[in-house]
């Protein structure tokens, strides 16, 4: 029964008051994705100003490499240094890894691991070097803010402007 309403459509509610509480949980749902949105959008926006500024990233992360033909056919993997992929440290954060477990199976597990953003404005973890936001744990707009934050506080140090 609805205290409300004094009626009942849902469980322990009229429907006057699911729909309310229905449409609040949506707005606040498209809040944080907007909210992450334009705070990743900061984020790729201010890694691009200070490559243009001459600030490249100043940490190596990962060798680039790509495919080369073979003289007799098939392909190789050879090293391309125009493909490295450099980051700046944007601190320690939670991110999951798939553990081999006994008999086959995998088990998640959860540790803290440095962080970067690519020059391109996406994130990554020591060890990979590429764009592994998926294995990120709670990587939602507060996560992008604070890395937005800790991005504009890397361009002042190099005297970049942000805005």
């Amino acid at each position: 029964m609805c205290a409300s309403h004094q009626s009942q459509d849902y469980v322990d509610e009229c429907s006057e008051c699911y729909s309310a509480r229905y449409k609040a949980g949506a707005d606040a749902f498209h809040e944080a994705n907007d909210r992450t949105a334009r705070a990743r959008q900061q984020v790729q926006a201010v890694a691009r100003r200070l490559v243009e500024a001459g600030f490249p990233p100043d940490c190596f992360l990962r060798e680039g490499t790509r495919f080369k033909d073979r003289w007799f056919g098939g392909q190789k993997q050879v090293r391309d240094r125009s493909a490295d992929v450099y980051g700046w440290l944007v601190g320690e954060y939670t991110w999951r890894e798939r553990e081999a477990g006994m008999y086959g199976g995998d088990r998640e597990k959860e540790r803290q691991v440095r962080t970067y953003v690519t020059s391109h404005g996406g994130i990554t973890r020591e060890g990979t070097g590429w764009h592994s936001e998926g294995e990120l744990s709670g990587g939602g707009y507060p996560f992008w803010e604070e890395i937005a934050s800790k991005m504009i506080t890397i361009a002042r140090q190099h005297g970049v402007e942000t805005s």
